[in-house]
C-alpha cells in the first residue's frame, strides 16, 4: 500500500502517451477492515483510467 498514491499517477500521466490507459489493482484486504481482513466474498478490484 502507497500513503500517497498521488506521485505515482503523476508519474504514469507523465510517460503515457496521450488517450493512453493506467491499470492498477487494489488490495481491499489490506485497505479496509481490522487487520486487513475483509469480509468473505470481498477480493482486490482493479481501476483503469484514461490520461
Amino acid at each position: 500500500m502507497l500513503d500517497d498514491a498521488r506521485p505515482v499517477i503523476a508519474e504514469a500521466a507523465r510517460v503515457l502517451r496521450p488517450g493512453g490507459v493506467f491499470v492498477t489493482t487494489v488490495d481491499k484486504r489490506a485497505a479496509h477492515g481490522p487487520g486487513g481482513r475483509a469480509a468473505p466474498g470481498r477480493g482486490g478490484g482493479a481501476t483503469v483510467s484514461r490520461v
